[in-house]
């Protein structure tokens, strides 16, 4: 009998290999030195929680920036294809603010409700893969979405989620 935590664990895993291939780390050409940095900063503290609390260092989520083609797409399906000391959950920035112009508060959102469920079936943290965020942050005249959103991100790593974001403005 396999156990309910590794069986999710393993199924989580491999729904994030879904609609993409194994990526070589040598395929990464110039994006080897961001690499090391969300390695340092995001994957580590997760790889090795015990050096993380006596270093007092912990998971820092992450912002990618640069025009369109550099790569960081690819960089964050790199991720999802690789074996981590977490779940890697790729959330369409779309859907996601469209989730929250729906829901009344914060832990309502579908979304998040979903990647809760992840997370305590696993019991392992969960990083958000939000590619293009702007689209969420976009000035529309709807101050509450921009509000609602950024009082989730408080919260998000007591929850055991952290993000990797990216965006095409660094503005």
């Amino acid at each position: 009998l396999i156990e309910r935590r590794v069986l999710m664990t393993a199924i989580y895993r491999e729904l994030n290999r879904i609609g993409t291939n194994a990526i070589e780390r040598d395929k990464l050409y110039g994006m080897k030195a961001t690499l090391q940095v969300i390695e340092r900063v995001l994957i580590l503290p997760l790889r090795r929680p015990d050096l993380s609390e006596v270093y007092h260092f912990k998971s820092e989520s992450v912002l990618l920036v640069g025009v369109p083609g550099i790569g960081k797409t690819f960089l964050a399906h790199y991720l999802m294809t690789g074996i981590h000391n977490a779940i890697f959950v790729s959330v369409d920035s779309d859907r996601l603010k469209q989730d929250l112009l729906k829901s009344s508060d914060i832990g309502s959102s579908s979304i998040f409700l979903r990647i809760d469920t992840i997370n305590k079936e696993t019991l392992l943290p969960v990083i958000l893969i939000l590619d293009d965020i702007d689209v969420i942050l976009k000035e529309e005249g709807d101050q509450s979405l921009v509000s609602k959103f950024l009082n989730l991100m408080q919260g998000i790593r007591q929850r055991g989620f952290h993000v990797l974001a990216s965006t095409n403005y660094p503005e």
